[in-house]
């Protein structure tokens, strides 16, 4: 089974991408479960239960398996942006109102000094993020620099 609590799983995928997934699972004899939220999992022998709860309509969902395996994103991998903001000229800051206005980073953003480098954190240094995310983010950020 698939118990997802999103209504439309692989959303950022395109068309083509999904398309491959859904019809994998539909070979495998697999139907999604969506709208819907892990409560607990419990203990039945040799296997697990796993105890969810529809969003939308409050019902309650057991299902036996020999396992059950979350995903819940990731955590930011932002150790070496820790490391180096001190260093940086902007201390990691992003001018917000340029970034989304796709101009130069301001003045504002930086400290006194001009020399260094400066450091903005992307990716799956902010948060679960997919790779075409980072690299708009690093085009938007380095094309008007």
């Amino acid at each position: 089974s698939l118990v997802a609590l999103d209504d439309r799983p692989g959303v950022e995928m395109g068309y083509a991408e999904r398309v491959i997934w859904k019809r994998t699972l539909a070979e495998a004899g697999i139907a999604p479960t969506f709208d819907t939220r892990l409560m607990a999992v419990e203990r039945d022998g040799n296997a697990c239960v796993g105890v969810f709860q529809n969003d939308l309509t409050g019902r309650e969902l057991r299902l036996r398996a020999p396992q059950i395996i979350v995903e819940h994103g990731t955590t930011p991998a932002d150790e070496v942006f820790h490391h180096l903001k001190a260093d940086a000229h902007n201390a990691g800051r992003v001018d917000e109102a340029a970034f989304l206005a796709g101009t130069p980073q301001s003045a504002a953003s930086a400290r006194d000094r001009d020399e260094g480098f400066a450091l903005y954190r992307i990716g799956d240094a902010m948060s679960s993020r997919n790779v075409a995310a980072a690299m708009f983010d690093a085009l938007r950020l380095c094309s008007v620099m």
